[in-house]
């Protein structure tokens, strides 16, 4: 789940005012949880590999960076002050309510502060803050509802967004919005609420201005997905170009490419090559992606927060090369950045990230067993791994991605026929 997040009270450049986030910890992580969390992140297959990842000292740079990655995230920066302390000081229930709603929502209890939020956008004192109190209303249940597959609960926040507070929707409010709603659109079978997105985001650049970048990274999202979906037919290699196009003016328009932005960039670039079988794409997507330092510990939250999105679509890269030119180092290479991934995203604190990852593991074994045999080991964990997938992406709240683990489900169970 990506979300936009305004900085308030910033004058500065558009890349410093508009943050795309990941926020998706709803449990603050331990020094036990993160103690196993590393140790167990890197699981090697042991048909293809005996030993894989980084040297010692690569080890202890990267832990830090993962345990920076989930102290940030867990800080839900989405929240990151209480502007209504001294607006309000002379009003001690409103006060006290919203100092425990922006607690709540720090402790993770998402929903709690969702309608603690909604409280105080009751009251008759709001006054000049009644357009922060709506952003921080939507914010805290875009994030409970996502966290708990709500889609239903997605839309019913932003209509309700819509019908209530009209008068009190700002920038950040409106780029949310537009995020939240390609969020449930994308878990959907049907296309047409991503191009109800197309509409809301043209707008939107037409209000905010053609380079507007947190805008544009939505609308290059937006393409890519629907490049990606079979339903687009023939319109498919027309949406991902598309995409590619506004994800090359990002790069034009920022001095360094982002992380976050450069990732983006590099899966429009697989996904091309999957359809078209561009192979300057694919190796324009894996310059890209061996560029990013997973070792720098100074990145902006967006930055970290896209790591282990890079890493997904770094072993999707070493997938499609399997594919193209087999090679049992190429199999290894993706298994084990689609590993350190999960040093990010495990299935407690991630749970629908996680189960991608499971999916394109589980993916990646079938390949691999398609070209070299079938292999008992492999395909049992191949198989665990796709029915882990399945735990979190149901046929209600995810139609799309269910559909996607079944295809891969179908073919190992070719496998064994």
């Amino acid at each position: 789940m990506a979300l936009v997040i305004a900085k308030k009270g910033s004058i500065a450049s558009a890349r410093d005012v508009i943050i795309t986030v990941n926020i998706h910890l709803n449990t603050p992580p331990t020094s036990t949880n993160l103690a196993n969390l590393i140790s167990t992140s890197l699981q090697a297959d042991p048909d293809a590999v005996s030993s894989v990842g980084p040297s010692p000292a690569d080890e202890r740079s990267v832990e830090e960076v993962v345990t920076a990655y989930l102290m940030m995230a867990s800080s839900s920066a989405a929240l990151p002050d209480n502007p209504y302390e001294k607006q309000f000081a002379g009003i001690d229930e409103l006060r006290i309510l919203l100092r425990t709603a922006i607690g709540l929502f720090k402790s993770h209890a998402y929903l709690k502060a969702h309608d603690l939020f909604r409280q105080a956008l009751a009251s008759d004192y709001a006054g000049d803050l009644k357009s922060r109190m709506v952003y921080d209303y939507l914010v805290s249940g875009y994030v409970g509802y996502s966290l708990a597959s709500d889609t239903e609960g997605i839309r019913h926040l932003i209509a309700s967004v819509q019908s209530d507070f009209a008068g009190y929707i700002d920038r950040s409010t409106e780029l949310a919005m537009a995020e939240a709603h390609q969020e449930v659109a994308t878990r959907q079978t049907a296309d047409d609420m991503l191009f109800e997105n197309e509409g809301i985001l043209a707008e939107l650049l037409n209000k905010f201005g053609p380079d507007d970048i947190a805008c544009l990274n939505l609308q290059g999202l937006l393409y890519r997905r629907l490049g990606e979906r079979k339903s687009s037919g023939g319109r498919r290699k027309h949406f991902l170009e598309l995409s590619r196009s506004i994800f090359d003016h990002l790069a034009s328009l920022e001095l360094n490419l982002s992380v976050e932005h450069s990732n983006n960039r590099a899966i429009t670039l697989i996904r091309l090559y999957e359809l078209t079988g561009d192979a300057m794409a694919l190796a324009e997507a894996e310059t890209i992606l061996s560029g990013i330092d997973y070792r720098v510990t100074s990145l902006p939250l967006a930055d970290f927060l896209a790591l282990p999105k890079a890493l997904n679509n770094h072993g999707n890269v070493w997938k499609q090369k399997l594919q193209a030119n087999p090679d049992a180092d190429s199999y290894t290479s993706a298994i084990e950045n689609y590993s350190r991934a999960e040093r990010y995203w495990n299935e407690q604190q991630s749970p629908y990230e996680w189960a991608m990852l499971q999916k394109n593991k589980a993916d990646v074994r079938c390949i691999y067993m398609k070209i070299f045999g079938l292999k008992k080991a492999t395909f049992e964990r191949a198989m665990t791994e796709i029915i882990d997938s399945l735990k979190y992406r149901s046929p209600d709240h995810a139609p799309y991605q269910y559909e996607r683990s079944m295809a891969v489900k179908r073919e190992l169970e070719k496998l064994l026929a």
